[in-house]
């Protein structure tokens, strides 16, 4: 009898602990894919390597991000 309750009670904590891991993971996930996306001055700064926007431009475009 007493045996049983414990190995029910370990069931229920594993499937607690399991459920936050799950969550856990799954909101990384999801935050993971919002962080990978570039930022506005990344942009800006590939803009002007690839040679699509003058430097005037680039340090316009710049200070506006930046302030």
């Amino acid at each position: 009898m007493f045996g049983g309750m414990i190995i029910i009670w370990i069931i229920i904590i594993g499937g607690i602990v399991w459920l936050i891991k799950y969550i856990n993971e799954r909101d990384g996930l999801v935050n993971n894919k919002r962080e990978s996306r570039p930022s506005a001055l990344d942009i800006l700064q590939e803009r002007y390597a690839r040679g699509e926007i003058s430097r005037e431009e680039y340090e316009e475009h710049k200070q506006t991000l930046v302030h």
